[in-house]
């Protein structure tokens, strides 16, 4: 179990649930960008930065999906590399892949921005 702050305190979860909830809080994100991309590009407002938030909230939601699936496979006892005769993916991540894909994104999102600390 793992403690994560939410509107009422603290709360504990478990790997599988705080993955879920990484995952749902991922699709609201890439689901506000997406809208507020569209308000700016209809209003002929300067997109870039918005388009570029947008793909990292993409590619973030990406990344919460991967880790929903190690953890799904977790949970389900699989525990050695599947193969494609199982229908699950043979690929099998290698220790902290999932923390430095974050890492790399937030390394992306720092110059855009704004109050971002360190800028």
């Amino acid at each position: 179990m793992r403690l994560y702050s939410d509107s009422m305190g603290l709360a504990e979860e478990a790997p599988l649930e705080m993955a879920r909830r990484h995952v749902r809080q991922g699709e609201r994100h890439v689901t506000q960008q997406a809208q507020i991309f569209e308000e700016l590009l209809a209003g002929g407002m300067d997109v870039a930065k918005t388009e570029m938030l947008l793909a990292t909230c993409q590619e973030f939601l990406a990344v919460a999906r991967e880790r929903l699936r190690i953890e799904e496979m977790k949970a389900a006892g699989y525990t050695q590399k599947m193969d494609d005769s199982t229908g699950l993916s043979s690929r099998k991540e290698p220790p902290g892949a999932v923390l430095l894909a974050v890492r790399a994104l937030l390394a992306r999102l720092k110059p855009i921005i704004p109050g971002w600390p360190g800028n």
